[in-house]
């Protein structure tokens, strides 16, 4: 377990998104997780089970995004491989279909097949906003 918990993590970064500290809302977004001992011992594999954060992972991309700091929110779920945060901070809340598409491509199509037609559903603007890119991951032309 990391060392806040939800309710930490959510004062914490209510205090900085009121104030407006952008600075320290980025010095405590951007700390690196800690390595388990097993993980530090040294096989090399550094997955997410073991790492540990110092926050709460869901309840800082809520408060990010709930705050209108999209570009923290994104950066945690990009950087922490949640996929589904990540492309609905840019499609439903930042309005950024280009880099939801960009996202989509990298992720490559069996993965893409478990987040699209989910957000599609909410994001009417991202067929309009491509029209042919949207085809084009369902295809596997990733």
């Amino acid at each position: 377990m990391g060392l806040a918990n939800s309710d930490h993590t959510t004062l914490l970064l209510n205090t900085y998104t009121k104030l407006k500290d952008v600075s320290r809302l980025d010095s405590f977004i951007k700390t690196e997780s800690k390595r388990s001992d097993l993980a530090a011992a040294g096989d090399g594999d550094y997955s997410e089970k073991q790492q540990e954060l110092p926050f709460d992972l869901d309840t800082a991309i809520r408060v990010c995004r709930q705050a209108g700091y999209f570009d923290h929110a994104s950066y945690l779920a990009k950087k922490y491989d949640r996929h589904e945060d990540y492309l609905r901070i840019q499609i439903e809340d930042a309005g950024n279909y280009k880099l939801a598409l960009a996202y989509l491509r990298r992720l490559g199509p069996e993965t893409v097949s478990c987040f699209l037609e989910p957000l599609m559903r909410s994001a009417d603007g991202l067929v309009f906003q491509g029209r042919d890119q949207p085809r084009k991951i369902r295809a596997g032309n990733a």
